[in-house]
């Protein structure tokens, strides 16, 4: 019996010591030039020395995934009818994300954004422990009418 449990705490210390995490540090930048010359205000801050009506918090949320042609069908009970139809593969950007959250702003008549915040989902490529792979984004802040 001693025997077995010495072997098995070798065989588990052995396999836990295979896989290597490597350093990662990454710098990136947002470029809102772009906005602002459009007219559009951005600004990480949560408060701004300038007349505003707030209008609506706003989350956007994008992910990786296959484009949905036409969604799937459901009965009464929730049993699927027709299965969801899939287009191509698209990978999510933050120029992407960033671009349709200030759609979102301008389509309730907002011009501007203050206290942006975004989290980038990071998950490790599965095939290497060197790669890390972005899944997703989300952008958040608060659409104002500037006076």
């Amino acid at each position: 019996m001693k025997k077995t449990i010495i072997i098995l705490v070798f065989a588990c210390l052995s396999l836990t010591s295979c896989v290597k995490i490597p350093y990662v540090s990454v710098s990136y930048y947002i470029d809102y030039a772009k906005y602002m010359n459009d007219g559009f205000f951005i600004t990480e801050s949560n408060t701004i020395h300038k007349d505003y009506t707030p209008i609506a918090s706003l989350d956007h949320f994008e992910e990786n995934g296959y484009v949905i042609l036409k969604p799937a069908e459901y009965d009464k009970r929730g049993y699927t009818v027709k299965y969801a139809k899939f287009g191509e593969y698209k990978m999510a950007t933050f120029d992407n994300a960033l671009n349709s959250f200030i759609m979102d702003a301008k389509s309730l008549g907002a011009n501007g954004i203050i206290n942006i915040k975004y989290q980038v989902f990071i998950d490790r490529n599965p095939s290497s422990t060197k790669y890390l792979t972005v899944k997703g984004y989300k952008i958040s802040g608060m659409a104002i009418k500037l006076q």
